[in-house]
């Protein structure tokens, strides 16, 4: 992930006149940053963390509207 960052700051830093070959590089960056994301969020899904999460946070939210 951090390979990814650097090279989408590189990319960031490029010269107008690679404008062209920057923005391809940029959209291919994006699409693997996403990639990682999805991955990442297909796995935590399949633990059942994600369902956990929620289940906690609108619980307090819930229990805090019954406070009020």
């Amino acid at each position: 992930m951090i390979h990814l960052i650097r090279a989408w700051l590189a990319v960031r830093r490029r010269s107008v006149g690679q404008r062209g070959q920057s923005t391809a590089e940029y959209a291919l960056l994006t699409a693997a940053m996403a990639l990682v994301l999805g991955l990442v969020a297909a796995w935590a899904a399949g633990t059942g963390r994600i369902e956990q999460l929620l289940d906690t946070v609108f619980g307090r939210l819930v229990d805090a509207a019954e406070q009020m």
